[in-house]
């Protein structure tokens, strides 16, 4: 069973980020480690980042300054250690078996420092993550 890194940047997040961290946590697939980067946050974000991590271990968080969503992204991949990547945006609510069927055949990306590293990360397919804001995706 291999092991999904899921990727959550995290900005002034504080009205939507509980319900998005009930369903990342309520997976059926339990094999993952889920990294929310507090990005620079002036509300409660990193308050309920901290809670959230008090209860459940496969929980990382990283607070820093605000850099933007695509520098918190990369922070957190450089902090991964699954074989899948999986970004969810902090408004984004999934379903509970969101991520049960992993395919030996997704695809590679590169992530690192402005491109001049790479790692060998697979990512999930396209039309398996959550795209958007507050939509529920059924699994």
């Amino acid at each position: 069973m291999e092991k999904v890194s899921i990727i959550i940047p995290a900005y002034n997040a504080e009205k939507y980020l509980e319900q998005c961290l009930d369903s990342v946590c309520e997976q059926t697939y339990k094999n993952i480690e889920i990294l929310i980067v507090n990005d620079g946050s002036t509300d409660s974000t990193g308050k309920i980042i901290e809670k959230y991590a008090s209860k459940d271990s496969r929980i990382q968080f990283f607070h820093n300054e605000n850099h933007g969503v695509s520098y918190s992204r990369n922070y957190a991949i450089e902090h991964s250690t699954g074989t899948y990547i999986a970004p969810v945006d902090s408004d984004d609510i999934i379903a509970p078996g969101y991520y049960r069927n992993i395919s030996p055949n997704d695809r590679k990306i590169s992530c690192g420092d402005g491109g001049h590293r790479s790692c060998k990360r697979k990512r999930l397919q396209p039309d398996r993550l959550l795209q958007g804001s507050n939509r529920s995706i059924q699994g």
